[in-house]
């Protein structure tokens, strides 16, 4: 499952507070809070400050606290009260309704799927939700959508009816007029937006149009090459992940085309740039995304292995058991190019093929514990042999890879 998101570093907050006195504070928040509201005439201006103090204490409750916090809220009527703002889109309220929207994307983040979805359902928040997709508001706007992407990524019951009632292209409509308004998105509307994206494509990749999909591809190949390095900091994961979805799920001859534009090649030298200093799940989505780009019809991808860190990229990842089984299908698929399995040769690069019976002799023993991984390696190595032009090839695995490689 993935985690969801919470605005802002939950933990950069200093010491976490301790629970007791957080519900009396609570509670005295939500007590001064009722008596903003209960007044005639509403101060605009005291009811966010009241709500940004409730915000801020969401935000320093530890974390397996934040569950009491909210069941507080609840039994306190607050949840309850603050949903007929919702309904309020008017710039006066414009203020509030930020302070709202955040208090729901933070607390989105901090419960159980469970309580997730009785929240949910109680107040309608799908509806109220969806229509402040409209407003003309970008803090709010981006908060919303980061309250979809919570429920999107990690709440089952949900995900078709927002594929239902078309949350996704709502949040496309909207992000396009804001930006051709020449009005800044800010950084948390981009993360959240990968997120909702990569969850909705993998729960209707087969209703998706490849029109779309070509769409979707590009824009996260220009968010990924145009980002600032701290902004991608935030959800390269993210992004690598949707995109390799996006590379899996696009018609081969449509990704062809794209290729041949040559609309991959700053992104592929991005990724290789700073390839060996990336971590797991990093290097695995970089691998799939690699993998896609070298399958079935794809062969002549030939930016792919002019990248000087190709042959340093495969050894790393072959040693590494948590990306060993993607390094293997890149492997296979890159040999299927008879020049680029000549340039193994040529380059001497023959411990790639060493180290691939190495492996193989210690995986055959747990067979069934690596038979995804053994499948892929066994694959890799007929592929090498079968493209082998001259019985060089073979020599070359009988003198120097042992016995075991007969």
């Amino acid at each position: 499952m993935r985690s969801r998101l919470s605005k802002g570093t939950l933990n950069q907050m200093g010491t976490k507070a301790n629970i007791d006195d957080t519900l009396i504070k609570a509670k005295q928040y939500i007590q001064e809070y009722f008596k903003v509201t209960s007044d005639k005439v509403v101060d605009p201006k005291r009811l966010v400050e009241h709500l940004n103090e409730i915000r801020k204490l969401l935000i320093i409750t530890a974390s397996e606290k934040r569950e009491l916090l909210v069941d507080c809220f609840q039994t306190e009527g607050f949840l309850q009260d603050i949903v007929k703002y919702l309904n309020h889109s008017s710039s006066e309220h414009h203020d509030i309704l930020e302070q709202i929207t955040w208090i729901y994307l933070l607390i989105f983040s901090m419960i159980s799927e469970q309580k997730l979805l009785g929240i949910i359902e109680e107040y309608d928040l799908i509806t109220h939700l969806f229509g402040l997709l409209s407003i003309d508001h970008v803090e709010i706007f981006s908060n919303v959508v980061w309250c979809f992407a919570n429920i999107m990524s990690n709440e089952p019951q949900m995900k078709r009816l927002l594929v239902e009632i078309k949350v996704f292209e709502k949040i496309e409509e909207r992000s396009q007029e804001i930006e051709a308004a020449g009005r800044v998105l800010n950084p948390s509307f981009y993360q959240s937006f990968v997120i909702y994206l990569d969850s909705y494509l993998t729960t209707v990749p087969f209703e998706t149009t490849q029109v779309e999909i070509e769409n979707y591809l590009l824009r996260c190949l220009n968010f990924y090459v145009n980002c600032s390095t701290e902004l991608l900091k935030c959800f390269e994961t993210d992004l690598l992940g949707c995109i390799r979805h996006l590379t899996h799920f696009i018609d081969e001859y449509l990704l062809k085309e794209i290729i041949q534009k040559n609309l991959f090649g700053e992104f592929i030298n991005q990724l290789f740039s700073s390839f060996i200093d990336v971590k797991y799940p990093y290097k695995n989505h970089i691998l799939g995304i690699l993998s896609n780009l070298t399958s079935d019809i794809i062969r002549d991808i030939t930016m792919v292995f002019e990248a000087d860190s190709i042959q340093k990229m495969l050894n790393n990842c072959l040693r590494n058991e948590e990306t060993l089984y993607e390094t293997a299908i890149l492997l296979g698929n890159i040999l299927l190019d008879l020049k680029v399995l000549d340039s193994f040769f040529q380059n001497k690069n023959e411990e790639i093929f060493r180290l691939l019976f190495y492996i193989l002799e210690r995986k055959v023993t747990r067979y069934d514990e690596f038979i995804d991984q053994i499948e892929e390696i066994v694959r890799t190595i007929q592929i090498f042999l079968i493209r082998g032009e001259s019985e060089c090839f073979v020599l070359f695995c009988l003198e120097n890879c042992g016995k075991e490689c007969t």
